[in-house]
């Protein structure tokens, strides 16, 4: 690139205006990338080059193209799990810079979408693939009922990735048998390690509270008063607190059967 299209994305690095999740997808999303019509294999490829810095095993590659087929993922959300991957905060870190984060929502993580449409075409695409309008995948299924759609939604919008069976079974079995609480668990979240280790900058975690814990995008006069107080006061606690005793987070709670 010439040096005037790479200066406003270092000074925007530079000055922590933008992080290095955006800057990806910012490149990874643009007019420019999407009309090289990368294939799926080579779209992967390109996320472990520049995300992780390293060339993909096979077995590597094999795995996110049974991903996209199996779980039928949309690439924002493949790229949104390279982005909460230790390996790509390393490489951040060693720079010196915010990881940040993407919000991919639920309707998002499922099918084709607006991406996956300009997928180069295969031999097989036009007798299989062209009507679209038959095989063309629902909405994002809800999480689970009860305790369990509570942990999964912690792990979606908290840590920004699916959880598995083993993962599930701990948080929903300590918040079955009342060894913790709800409000503990959102605590638990949000000062684990994997939380923390993604950096996030005051606005970024006032969008997840809401998110998470209100179901909603939270106004911009709203997040004000709580970002002016984490910038003040940098007190994280007192802030989940507040929205575990909100009203809505109670009827969050009440749709999982919890209290």
């Amino acid at each position: 690139c010439s040096e005037e299209e790479s200066k406003g994305w270092i000074n925007a690095l530079n000055k922590n205006a933008i992080s290095c999740t955006e800057v990806a997808y910012g490149f990874i999303f643009s007019e420019e990338f999407l009309s090289k019509k990368v294939s799926k294999n080579e779209f992967i490829s390109i996320l472990y080059q520049t995300m992780l810095n390293r060339t993909a095993a096979e077995e590597e590659i094999q795995g996110w193209l049974d991903a996209f087929v199996a779980g039928n993922y949309s690439r924002k959300f493949i790229f949104q799990q390279f982005a909460t991957a230790p390996e790509f905060e390393r490489l951040c870190s060693k720079y010196g810079l915010a990881v940040g984060s993407i919000f991919v929502d639920e309707s998002e993580m499922y099918g084709d979408g607006e991406d996956e449409s300009k997928e180069e075409p295969t031999t097989e695409e036009p007798s299989t693939e062209e009507p679209t309008e038959p095989n063309e995948q629902p909405s994002a299924p809800s999480f689970s009922e009860g305790i369990d759609g509570f942990v999964e939604r912690l792990y979606y919008y908290v840590l920004g990735r699916i959880c598995d069976s083993t993962e599930m079974r701990g948080w929903s079995d300590g918040l079955a048998t009342g060894i913790i609480t709800p409000q503990e668990a959102v605590h638990g979240f949000f000062n684990s390690e994997e939380f923390i280790s993604y950096n996030y900058n005051n606005t970024e975690f006032v969008k997840i509270l809401y998110r998470c814990m209100l179901a909603r995008e939270g106004s911009d006069a709203e997040m004000e008063g709580w970002i002016t107080y984490l910038d003040s006061t940098g007190d994280k606690k007192y802030i989940i607190d507040g929205f575990l005793n909100s009203y809505e987070f109670g009827e969050i709670m009440e749709q999982y059967g919890l209290k």
